[in-house]
């Protein structure tokens, strides 16, 4: 699974893996992609809607504020 989001995150951020200085540095980076990922980013596949719009859309919920 690391493999995969260093993948997506340097190809889409900035090209390169990064050295954290700590775990918690890295745990926040990859919390801070996953919003991204999840909230901001759309998806062709996904009809251009993110992941978030179209799981909360699916289960009939509200998005949190």
């Amino acid at each position: 699974m690391l493999n995969r989001i260093g993948r997506v995150t340097s190809r889409n951020s900035d090209g390169f893996l990064r050295a954290y200085e700590s775990m918690a540095a890295l745990r926040e980076s990859i919390k801070d992609y996953f919003l991204f990922y999840n909230t901001k980013r759309t998806q062709q596949s996904l009809a251009k809607q993110t992941p978030g719009e179209v799981y909360f859309k699916v289960n009939g919920l509200k998005e949190a504020a």
